[in-house]
């Protein structure tokens, strides 16, 4: 007699960038590290530097990815 295999219940994953392998929380603000750094423009001293995107913890996008197992 062949036996059923039951379905394990798992935490469901909640999509958001807290979630996401490319979300990078540093002291004070979090980054998205899914493409390069971009050119960003101090407007007070005229200085340049380059930055990740920064999000919110709760947000997301369409390259949102799960975090690997490592």
């Amino acid at each position: 007699m062949a036996t059923r295999k039951r379905k394990v219940e798992t935490e469901e994953t909640v999509i958001a960038c807290e979630n996401c392998r490319y979300f990078k929380p540093l002291e004070g603000r979090n980054e998205c590290r899914r493409n390069p750094p971009s050119v960003a423009v101090d407007f007070e001293d005229g200085g340049v530097t380059s930055m990740f995107p920064l999000v919110d913890a709760g947000e997301w996008c369409g390259c949102w990815a799960p975090k690997l197992n490592s």
